[in-house]
């Protein structure tokens, strides 16, 4: 999957990062410090996931993640923080996250469960014809390119 992180805190960030990658096979398409940057880098690379710090300056990830759910709403987003407070995690979930980490509990193993949770979720919309076709790695676009081929002969007439 192309995934991009997002945490103001660089060393929270590099480690972020690493997990990602220990993780298994991904690729990580940017590594940025701010909402504003990662729709930036959605313009030119889209992602298919977007780790996302909840509490940052300027935007914080409740406000990138309502828009990254209205400009690309295929991208998942999982929300990472240090706030164990429900109302956090009810807010991103309400907003439409597809996971919620605790950063204190952030690890390969931990970011690896969330992908493969995620991975079920898309492979269970579609038809295990196309699960083997297309699985880990296809881009958002192509994603999306695929929704509006295969949903019209869906359809009832």
């Amino acid at each position: 999957m192309k995934i991009i992180v997002v945490d103001d805190e660089p060393l929270v960030r590099q480690y972020i990062v690493q997990c990602v990658r220990d993780a298994g096979e991904n690729e990580i398409t940017a590594a940025v410090s701010s909402g504003a940057k990662v729709l930036q880098e959605m313009k030119d690379n889209p992602a298919d996931v977007v780790f996302a710090d909840i509490t940052m300056p300027k935007m914080d990830g409740i406000a990138l993640l309502k828009e990254l759910k209205q400009q690309y709403p295929q991208t998942a987003v999982i929300m990472l923080t240090c706030h164990e407070d429900f109302e956090y995690a009810r807010a991103a979930m309400q907003s439409g996250a597809k996971d919620y980490i605790l950063k204190t509990e952030v690890s390969a193993d931990k970011i690896r469960e969330a992908l493969d949770k995620l991975q079920t979720v898309i492979n269970s919309r579609w038809p295990r014809t196309w699960q083997k076709k297309w699985s880990v790695g296809v881009s958002s676009v192509i994603w999306w390119m695929i929704k509006k081929i295969y949903r019209p002969s869906r359809q009832k007439t």
